[in-house]
């Protein structure tokens, strides 16, 4: 699909959404793709800046009613190949994080960076694991959140 057939269908997506919705001619629709791998700029056709899950479930059905391909990026990694025909769904904004320590349980959104993860244990009195890179994403990336030693003495948490 080009840029000019996607307008009309594009706005209905806007109505459907809190976050922002941009083709590639939009002011800021550069920044909303823009990733690490400076060597690759993704083209994808439509991106949606998504807020909430709400967002995400507009953005994957208006996908399907337009037979499109679904991409999703959270901070900037993964994105390689052909991106074409493809509705980019950016989950930076996603970024609520939630430590129980009592459930010795976390509750990770798809935008939150390591470096979040890395210090919410300290917050809440729990002890916290090395991670990966803390500029990272969360997001695909292994648990990295410690609580206090379980009753089997074993200090794993279960994660969610």
């Amino acid at each position: 699909m080009t840029t000019s057939s996607l307008a009309r269908p594009v706005a209905a997506l806007a109505a459907a959404v809190a976050g922002p919705v941009l083709l590639p001619t939009d002011p800021g629709w550069a920044q909303e793709v823009g990733g690490f791998n400076l060597a690759h700029v993704p083209t994808p056709a439509v991106v949606v800046g998504a807020t909430g899950e709400q967002d995400v479930a507009a953005a994957v059905r208006w996908a399907a009613t337009q037979g499109m391909r679904v991409a999703v990026q959270a901070t900037g990694h993964g994105l390689t190949g052909d991106l074409d025909d493809v509705v980019l769904v950016s989950t930076r904004r996603l970024t609520g994080l939630a430590v129980d320590p009592v459930a010795r349980r976390a509750r990770v959104e798809a935008g939150v960076r390591w470096r979040a993860v890395l210090d919410a244990p300290h917050r809440t009195g729990s002890r916290r694991c090395a991670g990966p890179a803390r500029a990272s994403g969360s997001s695909g990336s292994p648990p990295a959140v410690a609580s206090a030693p379980s009753a089997d003495g074993t200090g794993s948490p279960p994660t969610t």
